[in-house]
């Protein structure tokens, strides 16, 4: 099974984001992460960074609104 390079990225980002939550949600936060907000802006990034690197194939088009025209 073949998957795009954009596909892997995405996966770990979003694997990183749980780990980051889960490493939260039992205590075990990483330094300077411990509050919710702080975790909660953290998980935000990385799943906007995702979708960035699914969705739309240069994030310089993400930003100009192409994934808009897509969709019309």
């Amino acid at each position: 099974m073949y998957l795009p390079k954009r596909d892997i990225i995405a996966t770990g980002l979003v694997a990183v984001a749980a780990v980051v939550y889960a490493l939260w949600a039992v205590g075990s936060a990483l330094p300077g992460m411990s509050s919710a907000r702080v975790t909660g802006m953290a998980v935000l990034a990385l799943g906007f960074a995702s979708s960035a690197s699914a969705v739309v194939p240069a994030f310089d088009q993400l930003l100009h609104g192409v994934a808009r025209r897509i969709w019309r």
